[in-house]
């Protein structure tokens, strides 16, 4: 019993941790990215503010749709979804020399931050309640990536391309946690056994009785109506 209470224990916390690193893993990466794109637009005609377009709209498109659709998929391929975009993302945000090809990235990005929202956030509904703060809590530790990417182009004078590349790694978190964690996608079974309960036949004989009134004709109800309305007057 005791050595059941402790698997227990381990699974439950495998588990929130895993989804706290789903939220964590998510912002560093999106953060880093948002801000590092700034910087190498910062440079040129185009202006900061479409990043945001670039960052969030493909979000917004695929959160109307897709979210009718993705839950076809399995855990496993919206982890591959995840994992492909966000590098594939990083890379192209760094080496790519056509800031429009930059801004590109930046939307496959976004694509994955989709994955992550609609497709692993959902899976909290296999598990304790405790899963979402948990995935709560690691979205807000994101501000690492804002804070990491800040110190290494400014204290360490690392370029923002190398400052990018060196998350490129990041994203194998995904698979490296859901690894460990319990993997029985199903709805919690633990109720109390199904016994079946003896017929008893329904007795009438001591019943109130329920023969319904006879309805007030037209004239009683004009009777009642206008004494309502000369106590409304006077009130």
């Amino acid at each position: 019993m005791e050595e059941d209470g402790k698997d227990k224990f381990h699974e439950r916390f495998i588990n929130l941790f895993g989804f706290f690193m789903f939220g964590f893993t998510e912002y560093v990466i999106f953060a880093a990215l948002l801000t590092g794109s700034q910087d190498i637009l910062a440079n040129t005609q185009i202006p900061t503010t479409v990043t945001i377009l670039f960052a969030d709209g493909p979000f917004l498109l695929l959160s109307l749709v897709c979210p009718y659709f993705i839950s076809t998929l399995s855990p496993l391929a919206r982890i591959t979804g995840t994992v492909i975009c966000f590098i594939f993302g990083i890379l192209v945000v760094a080496l790519a020399r056509n800031m429009w090809w930059k801004l590109t990235g930046l939307s496959v990005t976004s694509v994955g931050y989709f994955f992550v929202e609609a497709g692993l956030l959902p899976l909290t509904a296999f598990y304790s309640e405790k899963t979402v703060f948990a995935f709560s809590g690691g979205t807000g530790f994101g501000l690492v990536g804002t804070v990491y990417y800040t110190v290494l182009t400014t204290s360490a004078c690392v370029s923002p391309r190398d400052t990018l590349l060196s998350a490129v790694w990041l994203p194998l978190i995904y698979p490296a946690v859901f690894y460990f964690m319990d993997k029985k996608l199903s709805p919690s079974t633990d109720h109390a056994p199904y016994t079946p309960l003896s017929h008893t036949p329904y007795s009438t004989s001591g019943a109130p009785d329920t023969t319904p009134e006879e309805s007030l004709t037209g004239v009683e109800k004009l009777h009642i109506v206008k004494s309502l309305f000369v106590y409304a007057t006077l009130a």
